[in-house]
């Protein structure tokens, strides 16, 4: 390719750049499909590259634009043109993403409503690939007066930690927990191991007089245990 050739393609690419940040700024991300979302930000990672090629090959090679997000590091660098800052860049999307929807819950002195506790639980498993455990403490007010992550695995189980629960409500002096885990597959059904664990905590909080308020499974969606009856035959 000569001189010309080169410059004609870099204005031909700027020109697309550009049009595709107005039409970012008209209206947002409405009407852009996956891949173009994947473009547009790749713009900001890899400044002199056809972004529209790789973020078809990101998409080809996982299946779906939340698989970029969650897939390995190592394995997304793999993809040409996807350097080490570029797969370092992908990983941030869906962890801003988590930060900006619990930064938008945290409000300490705020009454727990039911629809506002299901997004403020499902905003702590954005982008997670691995089952994790996490607990609402609150006080007899029924007011958020901590979270904290209580639990990590695999991408089908969890090691929840007892111990760590019952030092944490002794440390916060909370009336009521509230538990979560997600399963990471989307399936909310609770397993064996999910009704065991619940019965075994709520057993082991009445001893210190803080009561299970519930236990609640973010998948494609977020279950409450306690809505699914499972409760009532703990009693």
């Amino acid at each position: 390719m000569n001189a010309p050739d080169t410059e004609k393609k870099k204005n031909v690419n700027a020109g697309h750049r550009q049009r595709m940040r107005s039409r970012f700024l008209a209206g947002g991300l409405n009407g852009f499909q996956h891949h173009e979302i994947l473009e547009l930000l790749l713009y900001y990672s890899i400044p002199r590259r056809d972004t529209n090629k790789i973020a078809h090959n990101l998409m080809e090679r996982y299946h779906s634009f939340s698989g970029v997000f969650e897939a390995d590091q190592n394995d997304l660098m793999q993809i040409d043109g996807i350097s080490e800052s570029t797969a370092v860049f992908l990983k941030l999307i869906p962890e801003v993403c988590r930060a900006y929807l619990m930064s938008k819950q945290d409000d300490p002195t705020k009454h727990v409503h039911r629809k506002e506790l299901k997004e403020l639980l499902a905003s702590r498993f954005v982008g997670v690939v691995n089952e994790e455990a996490h607990i609402l403490c609150l006080d007899a007010q029924m007011r958020v007066i901590g979270i904290e992550k209580v639990g990590d695995g695999e991408s089908n189980s969890v090691n929840l930690k007892i111990r760590s629960i019952v030092e944490i409500a002794l440390r916060t002096r909370c009336s009521h927990i509230i538990l979560a885990h997600n399963h990471p597959h989307g399936n909310t059904q609770p397993s064996s191991a999910d009704l065991f664990v619940t019965r075994r905590l709520q057993k082991i909080l009445q001893q210190l007089d803080v009561r299970l308020e519930d236990h609640y499974i973010v998948g494609e969606k977020v279950v409450s245990l306690r809505d699914m009856g499972y409760f009532d035959s703990m009693m």
